[in-house]
């Protein structure tokens, strides 16, 4: 099983998370962003890419392509994880948000 992080701070972008969703081996991970998800967002820290980011890869885990996990590291810092599932899990034809 391979994992993939980006570097500490800084959440991937959505062209690398969709190149793991068309790459991954099922099993396969990658932390898509580091801190506290839900803070961020309601205090405005997280950035309106880094947030649609978000939104595609629940919408990617809702059609089955990935499981969503996140690890705790201290109380105001999680990893968020996806996780690539069987490579049968379409993308569909609804359009991402870009």
């Amino acid at each position: 099983m391979g994992e993939v992080t980006p570097a500490m701070g800084s959440p991937i972008n959505m062209t690398e998370m969709l190149a793991f969703a068309t790459t991954a081996k099922a099993g396969d991970r990658l932390v898509y962003y580091k801190g506290h998800l839900s803070y961020d967002r309601a205090k405005g820290i997280i950035n309106h890419f880094d947030s649609l980011l978000c939104r595609n890869v629940l919408e990617l885990a809702e059609k089955g392509v990935f499981d969503l996990f996140q690890k705790r590291i201290d109380e105001s810092n999680h990893q968020y994880i996806i996780v690539r599932r069987s490579l049968d899990a379409s993308f569909g034809r609804k359009r991402l948000h870009a």
